[in-house]
């Protein structure tokens, strides 16, 4: 069985000057389509990719990306929030194909 990647992500936030917060993610992820090959072994390399992505402010749905084997490999997302305050809690859930799933948190500064 094939090793399974770490998932990891970063997520940054910053204050514009219009007051807004601009949020970006960068999701570690290899988003295999499931129709390449292994150049070794010539077996096709299993499809793992992000199926759902959600942007969370306390228990509020601020955001929700449904996505499928299309997107590249270390997607990045980027929202922009026109009324963050400095100190909210934001999160970051995922799910993928196989099951796995994750979350990961960032204060507005």
């Amino acid at each position: 069985m094939a090793d399974v990647p770490v998932i990891e992500v970063k997520i940054r936030s910053k204050r514009q000057d219009d007051g807004s917060v601009l949020l970006r993610m960068l999701i570690t992820h290899p988003m295999e389509n499931g129709r390449r090959k292994d150049a070794a072994s010539g077996k096709p390399i299993p499809a793992h990719y992000l199926q759902e992505t959600t942007v969370l402010r306390g228990e509020q749905i601020l955001a929700r990306c449904l996505t499928g084997p299309g997107i590249s490999r270390d997607p990045y997302f980027a929202f922009k929030l026109r009324d963050g305050k400095p100190g909210e809690k934001l999160r970051v859930e995922w799910r993928d194909n196989l099951g796995g799933s994750g979350s990961a948190e960032a204060v507005i500064d």
